[in-house]
């Protein structure tokens, strides 16, 4: 049996027939704990290429529904199905925690730099991020420093006043947010956002309100995306 490249972990089976995957393979779901993994028999990981992403994007797209899904980091290839839920079962309770998280939700991302001249904001049509994280919760390894070095970077982005605003503007329609600092001017920040589907409308309009009020920002908004930045465990 080929390896396995692992997709998504879902709550429960799409409605419609599952997709195919990077290479054409067709996905199937394999149970482990009370989760769903979306897998494709591959022979080895794919090429870090546009297109490969946009086909690993495309598979995740169409295997989310209202019960949630948490996509893989691309490229998350392992030996067989004793692997995978070896790697799953000791964080099955996380992921599982993860998984209602993101319930009937999306992520929308914005990058935030100086410059904003007539307090705009730029939308961008969504590309394929390649930032496809599962981050343990709990625990005290890499999952935990990664946790805490987020935590460092939102308070940083936060301490200015602009981007508190801003930030605050939508606060209420956000159920969850990374925010992660950057130290390349003019860029400041880039936020994740996860934001349930039926307020993606209504989060826009506040953004473009409050980014309207700052004018020495330039925002640029796409999405909305699978929840990546909000996948939880190092499924690798």
């Amino acid at each position: 049996m080929s390896p396995l490249y692992l997709y998504a972990l879902v709550g429960e089976a799409p409605a419609g027939a599952l997709p195919s995957g990077i290479a054409g393979e067709p996905l199937r779901l394999l149970a482990c704990d009370g989760l769903l993994a979306a897998v494709g028999e591959m022979a080895a990981a794919p090429p870090l290429e546009a297109g490969a992403l946009r086909a690993h994007d495309a598979a995740v797209r169409a295997l989310a529904g209202e019960a949630g899904v948490l996509p893989a980091r691309f490229g998350s290839l392992l030996r067989d199905e004793d692997e995978l839920r070896g790697v799953m079962r000791p964080r099955a309770a996380a992921l599982r925690v993860a998984l209602e998280r993101v319930r009937g939700c999306e992520q929308m991302t914005l990058r935030l730099a100086w410059g904003g001249e007539n307090g705009g904001n730029e939308r961008t049509e969504p590309e394929p991020e390649t930032e496809t994280e599962m981050e343990t919760e709990t625990g005290h390894g890499p999952g935990t420093r990664y946790l805490t070095r987020r935590r460092a970077e939102q308070e940083s982005a936060r301490a200015i006043p602009e981007v508190a605003r801003l930030l605050d503007a939508v606060a209420d329609l956000v159920r969850a947010e990374r925010l992660e600092s950057h130290r390349r001017p003019p860029l400041i920040a880039s936020a994740y956002h996860l934001v349930a589907r039926d307020a993606i409308a209504a989060y826009r309009a506040r953004l473009d309100a409050a980014t309207a009020r700052e004018s020495g920002l330039h925002v640029t908004v796409s999405g909305p995306w699978p929840p990546y930045a909000f996948a939880a465990g190092e499924l690798e």
